[in-house]
């Protein structure tokens, strides 16, 4: 076997190596990204779940405080309001 062609195998091992550590590196990168992905994922649906209960408990509030003061609540309140003052202003007056 001639020499040229053993030195021609020789670079190519070495370039084969070089490929291989090459390729073993990118897929720890690979695997490291796709690791980061699924946790921003879980992340992200974690979030999304957290809203919907906050949007839940939001309307619950909304609805519990709707029940309570009423229209007619705070006419109540204006015209309470509205004899105190009077009240007050007749008793300075005096």
């Amino acid at each position: 076997m001639p020499v040229r062609v053993i030195r021609q195998c020789e670079q190519d091992a070495a370039r084969v190596d070089g490929l291989e550590a090459r390729l073993r590196a990118c897929q720890r990168d690979l695997d490291a990204g796709s690791g980061a992905l699924g946790e921003a994922r879980r992340e992200v649906l974690e979030q999304r779940v957290e809203g919907a209960r906050l949007v839940l408990r939001v309307q619950a509030l909304e609805a519990a405080a709707a029940g309570r003061w009423s229209p007619w609540a705070w006419m109540g309140v204006g015209a309470g309001g509205a004899v105190v003052a009077l009240v007050v202003t007749a008793l300075v007056v005096r």
